[in-house]
């Protein structure tokens, strides 16, 4: 198959655009360079897949699925359907560049905890917005995850709706695992090394992989790494059957105009012939004065990423102030070693840092646009 693959490099696709350069393929999916922008000036390719394999209707309909999608942590698909090239009948999709991947830097170095803590957010967000369309990513793991310029994205060749085993929980399960991997290089599900693991991460890998937890917890202990500590409410507490708590209702309800009645007659049997108390005036409270109204610290800042190279995080700010200047983008020194941190906003209120991030991530800066408040 490769030879025919090379063979159609150049050829004009019958949608209107040439499959300019070969890329290679995945095993599943072959790949090119086209020579068609997408909408925002992002350079795009075509991925295809020859109509007679078994595997081409099921993802034609995978990326089309995916096409209405719009998330900065996305890969974003421009069209997808038939056509052909050459002669040669083709599903294709066209989307946007990725630069690189995941997987390749597997196999040569474990990720810095600050790179962890960039790309779980950025799937975290990216996970979120798909489940909150009820589908399922369908595969997690390094390879999926790629590297646009200097935003994180996941691939869309797998999304569709939840059935069998591909559901919303094993998607989280899954970021769990390669979260693992990254940190770790070990591929083994028993997860041996993770006590090698640095926190929060490794209380994230244990709650995703072994304890269920929804993605809004692995968020907050991201933000608030003490809250790992908190104990989740047991399944038996949260699946009381219907009947059960209505039985309960009904009991309450039945006892409690009792209880008071026996309760009034307890207090009228103890009261009665005892002299009435001359009713004395009760004394005013002094006057106080009224607390001063308490000022909003401003120790809240906004932060666009951060990174282990300061050349990495200048050329982040560089691409934020270049689309975006109204931001002001600016590199500081981490207070980890080793770190840099694109900041877009410093000494504001929690509530302006807020704001500041919604702005930031409703014009399109990222998802991995995340607030912190300052170590004192």
């Amino acid at each position: 198959m490769t030879d025919l693959w090379t063979r159609l490099e150049g050829a004009p696709l019958a949608a209107g655009f040439e499959l300019r350069r070969y890329l290679g393929d995945d095993g599943q999916r072959v790949y090119y360079l086209t020579d068609r922008d997408g909408p925002g000036g992002e350079t795009t390719v075509i991925a295809a897949v020859p109509q007679h394999s078994e595997q081409a209707e099921e993802q034609l309909r995978r990326w089309k699925l995916a096409s209405p999608l719009s998330h900065p942590n996305l890969i974003r698909v421009f069209e997808a359907g038939w056509s052909e090239a050459d002669g040669v009948p083709l599903a294709y999709a066209r989307m946007e560049c990725p630069d690189d991947d995941l997987g390749t830097l597997t196999g040569e170095r474990c990720l810095t905890l600050v790179e962890a803590d960039e790309v779980l957010r950025a799937a975290v967000v990216a996970l979120s917005y798909l489940h909150e369309q009820y589908l399922v990513h369908g595969a997690v793991e390094p390879g999926n995850i790629l590297a646009v310029g200097e935003t994180i994205k996941l691939s869309i060749h797998d999304v569709s709706s939840p059935h069998g085993t591909r559901t919303l929980q094993q998607d989280i399960r899954d970021l769990g695992f390669t979260l693992y991997q990254l940190l770790t290089q070990h591929t083994d599900r028993q997860l041996s090394e993770l006590h090698s693991v640095a926190e929060p991460f490794a209380s994230i890998i244990d709650g995703s992989v072994r304890k269920g937890w929804p993605l809004a917890r692995i968020a907050a202990v991201l933000e608030h790494p003490e809250l790992r500590e908190e104990v989740l409410e047991t399944p038996e507490d949260t699946n009381i059957p219907t009947q059960r708590k209505e039985q309960a209702r009904r009991w309450g309800m039945t006892l409690l105009p009792a209880a008071v009645a026996m309760l009034l007659f307890i207090l009228a049997i103890r009261y009665s012939g005892r002299p009435a108390k001359t009713a004395q005036p009760v004394p005013a409270p002094p006057a106080t004065a009224r607390p001063a109204p308490v000022k909003e610290a401003r120790t809240w800042s906004v932060i666009a990423g951060t990174y282990g190279h300061r050349a990495d995080a200048e050329r982040r700010a560089r691409a934020i102030a270049r689309r975006w200047p109204q931001f002001h983008a600016q590199v500081v020194p981490s207070d980890k070693p080793r770190a840099y941190i694109v900041m877009l906003g410093n000494q504001l209120t929690e509530q302006e840092a807020m704001r500041l991030r919604k702005s930031a991530r409703a014009a399109g800066i990222g998802g991995s646009v995340g607030v912190r408040e300052t170590t004192p």
